[in-house]
């Protein structure tokens, strides 16, 4: 323990580890509260340091009722520096300082004059780069005890920003944004501290020029090239930050630089290297979409997008600001020609065409639409569109064969040519006819696609709870399967899924008067998986003895699990 501070129903402790860690404790809703910037408290976790500054405090208490003292943890720390003499005063300082580079550079800097004064803001400006700048990689474990030193190092700038040094303060705020973004290739910041380090840097920026209120012109272009060129977002939305330090002649200013920049902006098709659009054209296109979008101009908007038509996202962009400015028939145009330039990537315009045809009453190019996507990828989700727009025109029942056929032939080809594609999301399994009959309300006929090619587990659960109703055998042999797939899984949440479906099972078994086979399944299980002992607590747990009413009696059963095992293999 390297420090502990209590006050009313708080207490506050540096706790040394690997690095020193900062805990609190307090009082809130009659529950004790806590917080550590160790990697495991930060996920919420009641840690070894909250443990060792709770035990800290609760010795000193017991050490003070000993003596028969109340503990005083609030201290009038104001009456006693003022009751202090001159000397102790300074000397407390001066052994501050000596603890602390920044706070004694800062010191240097109120007492320095002339030329020394500049040294002294030399000397703050070496001390805030050692704080940021790290020769080796900042491992995620460290990165709270860097982040706080890099903190510490904010709050001597914000210190000087008191002592009136707003000049110098814009400065070093510059500085320690460009360390910042160059520490952050060297870092692991998965938890994103360092955005609040890069936040905290910029209001202390807009403070300081707030206070000496620089050139506004100079003062646009130089938040202008930051924000475009930079890789993390610093001063981004500048304009609207700075709006009241940069004035009406400031903001022109910014708008007339922005547009500079895009003037040198080449326009991107798809014959273009798709890289080039990231990057420094990416953010100047940002911030021109901004200006548009703030001016309600659409074909402003419009033609800033135009700029970049490398992909079918950019169309379907397009279109899609038509459509919020309702101007259908010019969304629907950027969007035929989108699916036109890139057909082979053109999924979001298809369903982007197919609701708007619809919306039209164009039914005949939304079925063709549909037909196109539904062709290419045969799955649920484009056999629902297909069935709307069919319908609409009478002709769902000749589209549905047609559909079933396309899926059938899709699925034998792919069995046949034991090929792999990215875009289909299925095994050479009848997934998806089983869950397009599924959908259809046809249980019987998903059953029959289901027991011929197979189908995902997911959608094996399904059939067992509809064929349950009239064919308890056949969902129980279903979960049966099932089972012996989800214990291999050899996990804690596959366990008490297998027991959940036991109890299924059970339930089944009981129906069909099957009670005694049901015993000798669960016995089989018990044998044969009994070095699982998760499982096995799973078994004797409560949720496992709703699965076992039935006393374990009879033969060992392994005959049983057998069975499925073998008619496992038979439909696999």
């Amino acid at each position: 323990m390297v420090r502990l501070v209590c006050r009313g129903d708080s207490v506050s402790a540096t706790v040394q580890g690997t690095h020193d860690y900062r805990v609190k404790l307090w009082v809130e809703d009659r529950a004790i509260q806590y917080d550590c910037d160790c990697p495991i408290g930060v996920d919420g976790e009641f840690c070894k340091h909250c443990v060792a500054a709770g035990l800290a405090w609760f010795a000193e208490r017991s050490a003070n009722e000993a003596d028969s003292q109340i503990p005083q943890c609030d201290v009038d720390l104001n009456a006693y520096l003022m009751a202090q003499s001159k000397k102790k005063l300074i000397s407390m300082l001066l052994e501050r300082a000596r603890e602390d580079e920044l706070y004694e550079q800062r010191l240097q800097m109120l007492a320095a004059q002339g030329e020394s004064k500049a040294a002294a803001i030399e000397s703050f400006r070496k001390a805030l780069t050692g704080r940021i700048k790290r020769r080796r990689f900042v491992e995620y474990s460290e990165m709270r005890s860097y982040v706080r030193e890099i903190e510490s190092a904010a709050d001597s700038v914000e210190g000087l920003l008191k002592d009136g040094h707003a000049g110098e303060v814009r400065e070093l705020a510059e500085r320690a944004l460009r360390l910042v973004e160059k520490a952050l290739n060297n870092v692991d910041d998965s938890d994103g501290y360092m955005r609040n380090v890069i936040d905290r840097f910029q209001e202390l920026h807009y403070t300081a020029c707030k206070a000496i209120k620089p050139d506004p012109i100079a003062l646009a272009k130089f938040l202008l090239e930051w924000e475009v060129s930079g890789d993390w977002e610093v001063f981004y939305g500048a304009a609207e930050t700075y709006a009241d330090i940069l004035g009406n002649s400031g903001l022109a200013a910014y708008r007339r630089f922005a547009e500079a920049e895009w003037e040198k902006v080449k326009p991107l098709n798809a014959r273009e290297e798709r890289a080039e659009r990231f990057g420094r054209r990416f953010r100047v296109q940002q911030l021109m979409e901004r200006y548009a979008k703030a001016s309600g101009d659409i074909e402003a908007l419009v033609a800033v997008k135009k700029k970049s038509l490398t992909g079918a996202v950019d169309y379907l962009s397009i279109a899609r600001i038509y459509e919020d400015a309702g101007s259908r028939d010019a969304a629907i145009e950027w969007a035929e020609r989108g699916a036109k330039a890139f057909p082979e990537h053109d999924r979001g315009l298809k369903d982007f065409l197919i609701a708007e045809y619809y919306d039209k009453g164009r039914y005949a190019e939304s079925l063709a639409r549909s037909w196109e996507k539904f062709s290419a990828m045969p799955i649920l989700k484009a056999h629902q569109q297909l069935k709307k727009s069919a319908a609409a025109l009478s002709e769902w029942e000749a589209t549905r064969e047609k559909a079933l056929c396309h899926v059938r032939e899709t699925l034998a080809n792919r069995a046949k040519n034991k090929k792999s594609y990215i875009a289909w999301p299925y095994h050479s399994d009848h997934s998806p006819l089983v869950e397009i009959l599924l959908w259809e309300k046809k249980p019987e006929e998903a059953w029959t696609e289901a027991a011929c090619g197979g189908c995902t587990k997911a959608l094996w659960l399904v059939l067992a709870e509809e064929r349950g109703k009239a064919h308890p055998s056949d969902a129980a042999d279903v979960y049966l399967r099932i089972i012996e797939r989800t214990i291999q899984e050899t996990n804690n949440a596959a366990y008490s899924e297998a027991v959940e479906m036991l109890n299924e099972v059970k339930t089944l078994k009981e129906r069909l008067g099957h009670g005694a086979e049901f015993t000798r399944v669960l016995e089989a299980i018990r044998v044969r998986y009994k070095a699982k002992r998760k499982l096995m607590r799973l078994l004797n747990s409560e949720v496992g003895n709703r699965a076992m009413l039935c006393c374990f009696k009879g033969g060992r059963g392994e005959g049983v699990i057998e069975t499925h095992a073998v008619w496992e293999r038979q439909h696999d």
